[in-house]
């Protein structure tokens, strides 16, 4: 009995860290499209919870950013967008830790000079008292293969 019990035991494990895992996927990707949706509609006091304190940016000019920075930019609504949106994003696990990889989308104007591109991204999330935050992000300019063209 206490074998069965044992085997029932070690061969539902995978499939409540398959949940586990699809779970927090589904989070850090809702996270992420959140946050790409403050961007747009120029949402400061989003930001302001979802960044991390310690937050990067790494821009495609190599230009390093921090969360105040990001803060100050997006109250400025400067750049000023009319799409930031994420998509093709896969995400890796490592714990408290989560890699997103994807393409992002934007188009406003900054300077009052219209800009549309799509960008590679590389963001780093951290799961802190239940929520994911966003540590780090670097941004370069997207191939035709990333971008699915």
């Amino acid at each position: 009995m206490l074998r069965a019990c044992l085997l029932a035991l070690l061969l539902a494990t995978p499939l409540a860290v398959n949940a586990d895992a699809a779970r927090d996927e589904a989070a850090v990707i809702a996270a992420l499209h959140a946050a790409c949706d403050a961007y747009a509609k120029g949402d400061a006091a989003y930001l302001e919870q979802a960044l991390e304190d310690r937050f990067t940016l790494t821009d495609t000019a190599g230009a390093v950013t921090t969360k105040a920075d990001e803060l100050a930019a997006v109250r400025a609504r400067e750049p000023r967008y009319e799409i930031f949106r994420n998509s093709a994003m896969k995400v890796r696990l490592y714990g408290d830790a989560a890699l997103v990889t994807g393409v992002t989308e934007v188009k406003g104007a900054s300077a009052g000079k219209p800009f549309h591109s799509r960008l590679q991204f590389t963001d780093t999330l951290v799961r802190r008292a239940g929520r994911w935050w966003i540590a780090a992000s670097h941004v370069s300019p997207a191939t035709a293969r990333a971008s699915g063209d």
